[in-house]
């Protein structure tokens, strides 16, 4: 009885590989949890191949569920170099099932010696496999090739400590110079989504105000904040005499707000943080204070609650003047402001505003909606002249600027304007991106990194 049992068991393996199999394949088969695969490698001829795939389905009691295999089929060719994929489904038994033939899309470019790419065609298989071959189309694939990117606005790419590329209230600094390797620095804070819990200050540097690089893995955040409160509006300058960053931002504890600093040499390791100035909620929010050194004192500009700019000074950032109301001829006297940047270039100040219209009375809390990016300058610092618009939200529902523009940073490089500003969008986008021209008034968003580069930093 043995001996028949044996024997009997050879033909019945035949017969299942057969119908499961064809027989000029090679199989190599792996185990991972529930799931069976085999892979199957067919040839047919020199110029077209195919793989085919067979994925073994388990039950929770580890019974067999189901077992099928997927070919895809691969077509390649050395004169018009295109690749396709067709996939069959066979069934458990291994029979094809050609009612279930999917149809495929076939892309091919056809080259020539002086261009790269002359045209590109278009083929698609019917249900039956049989294909069907488009005209070669040299505009619609040279149109394509140029769209690399469908929006008004497209944000930075920036490695964030948490895995987003959605951060606000960018500080720049221009070095004019390279400077350790880099000529642009830059503190900004994550918040995806609005998410304050990753508001920490991060810093960056670069060469072409593009690509940001931070100095090293472990250097952002630079300073993280306990469980129930949260950092926000960083700025950052270079102090020239002792060769150093020096970077500032708010934190708040409830009703309490905080304004710190840490300074750098390098950047990769910043001192201990240390607060300069603190304040009640309802007293004064201290919101986007800007700074700058200037003879040795420290100048600070920062908003207030219901939308009033004050500025106060410092020489050893523990002592302050008593603060200044800082007025802005805003065309519309129900202007209220928001967050600001400060820069003294040539002479005279220049501050980048956020604004919007406030609704209620005078000096009552705010609520912010719609809020445009405007410029203005000033001579003393205190008395800011009629603002000229910079940007506005574009209102397209998928760009992260769509809804308002936030906190913005601005530097002149070879006498072109260069802003890099942040803004909100619909379903909780944030992010920061960068506007360019020769007028403040008139910039332009970016879209395309060598366009951008090469009207910068052409002289």
């Amino acid at each position: 009885m043995k001996r028949i049992r044996k024997l009997l068991v050879i033909p019945i393996l035949c017969l299942v590989f057969i119908f499961s199999v064809d027989i000029n394949a090679k199989s190599t088969c792996t185990n991972k949890g529930k799931v069976q695969t085999c892979n199957y490698n067919y040839t047919k001829t020199n110029q077209s191949d195919w793989k085919s795939k067979r994925v073994t389905y388990y039950k929770s009691d580890k019974s067999e569920k189901k077992n099928v295999v997927k070919r895809v089929y691969l077509k390649r060719n050395n004169k018009l170099k295109y690749t396709s994929n067709v996939t069959y489904f066979y069934n458990n038994v291994g029979q094809l099932k050609t009612n279930k033939f999917g149809k495929a899309k076939r892309i091919e470019y056809k080259y020539n010696n002086k261009s790269k790419v002359n045209a590109r065609r278009i083929s698609t298989y019917d249900g039956k496999g049989k294909l069907k071959k488009g005209k070669w189309n040299t505009k619609a694939y040279i149109k394509s090739k140029k769209k690399k990117f469908k929006g008004n606005s497209k944000p930075l790419k920036l490695k964030t400590a948490y895995k987003t590329s959605q951060a606000v209230h960018p500080s720049l600094i221009d070095m004019k110079k390279k400077y350790r390797g880099y000529r642009f620095y830059m503190a900004i804070t994550p918040y995806p989504k609005h998410d304050s819990s990753k508001e920490n200050p991060h810093f960056y540097r670069s060469n072409n105000l593009v690509d940001w690089y931070a100095p090293s893995k472990t250097t952002n955040p630079i300073d993280k904040a306990p469980r129930g409160q949260y950092n926000s509006d960083t700025h950052l300058i270079f102090n020239n005499t002792n060769k150093r960053f020096e970077m500032f931002w708010r934190r708040v504890n409830k009703g309490k707000i905080t304004i710190y600093h840490s300074t750098s040499t390098n950047g990769i390791k910043w001192t201990p943080k240390k607060a300069i100035m603190e304040s009640k909620m309802k007293q004064d929010a201290l919101l986007s204070p800007a700074v700058i050194l200037e003879k040795g004192i420290y100048k600070m500009w920062y908003i207030d609650f219901c939308g009033n700019v004050y500025q106060t000074s410092s020489r050893d950032l523990r002592n302050w003047t008593p603060r200044k109301l800082v007025t802005i001829n805003h065309s519309n006297k129900k202007t209220a402001n928001w967050h600001l940047d400060v820069k003294k270039e040539n002479g005279r100040y220049e501050m980048l505003v956020n604004t919007f219209y406030k609704k209620g009375k005078a000096n009552t809390p705010i609520i912010r909606k719609n809020m445009n990016l405007m410029f203005t300058t000033s001579k003393n610092g205190l008395n800011f002249g009629r603002p000229k618009q910079v940007l506005k939200p574009t209102k397209k529902a998928n760009d992260f600027d769509a809804n308002t523009m936030y906190r913005s940073s601005a530097i002149k490089v070879n006498g072109k304007y260069v802003v890099i500003y942040s803004a909100f969008g619909s379903k909780g986008k944030t992010g920061s991106g960068i506007a360019y021209g020769k007028s403040i008034d008139k910039v332009k968003r970016f879209k395309d990194k060598k366009s951008f580069i090469r009207y910068v930093f052409k002289k």
